[in-house]
């Protein structure tokens, strides 16, 4: 994940005069799922719902940047509140202060953490796209702002959304229908109306999966996808929606994808195989680094 919008910057800024430990805690975002007490001899199952002292301590002492939570954490919103204000309670009893991000994947239709009877239950990109030819962005921003103010009153501060992928694989097994259009130019303009709503509602938004998850085959939670474009192509497709959106209204965050580009990064490492192989993205600072940050090709 990179913190690429001015906002963020700011607080990064201040961090970069913390000692060092506290900007290297700056750096994490935690996974809290499950919790069980030690001593267990089967796999921890237990969503954690509470927050336990431990890990209390654990974000106090290491100054940790953020916690993402999943489905497991949110079951009811009176919980939820005081699972946010406890996390954020933790985080400023660290030597260093810093509030805490604290994110969740509610995007909408498919992929919503907070379930159906706590939250309200929206279609998904896919069908919102669908309206794009009559109603324009109208839908894409009202979704994201009811989505931000809920997740603003309950604590949570940053939302991985919007899905900016281009739908251009009938046999994508994890975008699909969670992307707006197999049009650049309307998933662009989708997501950048879902991003001011967000951000209008003080939640931080990430566009997601940088440099494009659209046109795979293979989901990158359980394998590696290699995409085979040429430089044009990318640049015109994949890459579009985020340049629009970056010049246009930058987001709080930008998510990368494990997805492997030889077009614009071909370079290779051994893996603990001993298999040669072209770096992934999320290892590649020529697309981390100098095309996300310093390129033309995605900002302005």
């Amino acid at each position: 994940m990179t913190i690429s919008a001015s906002g963020a910057a700011k607080t990064l800024n201040h961090a970069s005069e913390l000692p060092l430990e506290a900007q290297l805690g700056q750096k994490l975002m935690l996974d809290f799922r499950y919790y069980c007490e030690t001593g267990e001899s089967k796999a921890c199952r237990q969503g954690m719902t509470t927050l336990p002292k431990p890990l209390a301590e654990i974000i106090a002492k290491h100054h940790i940047g953020g916690v993402i939570l999943f489905a497991e954490n949110v079951p009811d919103t009176a919980q939820i509140v005081k699972l946010t204000n406890d996390l954020q309670t933790a985080a400023q009893q660290a030597r260093n202060p810093q509030p805490l991000f604290i994110s969740i994947d509610q995007e909408g239709g498919r992929v919503a953490r907070i379930n159906r009877a706590e939250a309200t239950s929206f279609t998904g990109n896919m069908s919102i796209g669908a309206t794009y030819h009559k109603h324009g962005t109208h839908y894409a921003s009202e979704v994201a702002s009811v989505i931000g103010k809920e997740l603003n009153s309950l604590g949570i501060n940053v939302n991985f959304a919007p899905t900016v992928d281009v739908n251009n694989n009938a046999d994508n097994p994890v975008i699909n229908v969670r992307s707006f259009s197999e049009n650049p130019l309307e998933v662009a303009k989708m997501g950048a109306a879902q991003v001011e709503a967000f951000e209008a509602q003080n939640v931080i938004s990430a566009l997601k999966h940088f440099p494009g998850h659209g046109d795979t085959s293979v989901d990158s939670h359980t394998g590696l996808p290699l995409v085979k474009h040429d430089l044009k192509r990318i640049e015109n497709v994949e890459l579009a929606p985020f340049k629009y959106i970056i010049d246009k209204h930058a987001p709080g965050m930008i998510m990368t994808a494990h997805i492997q580009y030889p077009a614009l990064d071909n370079s290779t490492f051994v893996n603990k195989r001993g298999e040669v192989m072209v770096k992934p993205a999320t290892l590649s600072r020529k697309i981390m680094h100098d095309l996300l940050r310093e390129s033309s090709t995605t900002k302005a």
